[in-house]
């Protein structure tokens, strides 16, 4: 979960920026609208995986590390 939550974050970032653009320039705010939830779903989802991030003490996964075995990688399912 390196790079998830600001993958998310930065979209939801990006969404905000087009959607205050996007009203400034067409005025339309049905599609202003939606812009901001979608900005809002890619907060949350962003906030989420930050929390997760912090709750493991920010350490790697076995996916985010290039000298994992497998076997660390498995779990319940």
């Amino acid at each position: 979960m390196k790079h998830e939550w600001m993958l998310a974050l930065g979209a939801s970032f990006f969404l905000a920026l087009i959607a205050v653009l996007y009203y400034a320039w067409s005025g339309e705010t049905s599609g202003s609208v939606m812009l901001v939830f979608g900005c809002l779903a890619y907060a949350l989802l962003g906030g989420f995986l930050l929390l997760v991030f912090l709750r493991r003490g920010k350490a790697p996964r076995a996916e985010d590390r290039p000298d994992a075995a497998m076997e660390e990688g498995a779990g319940e399912i």
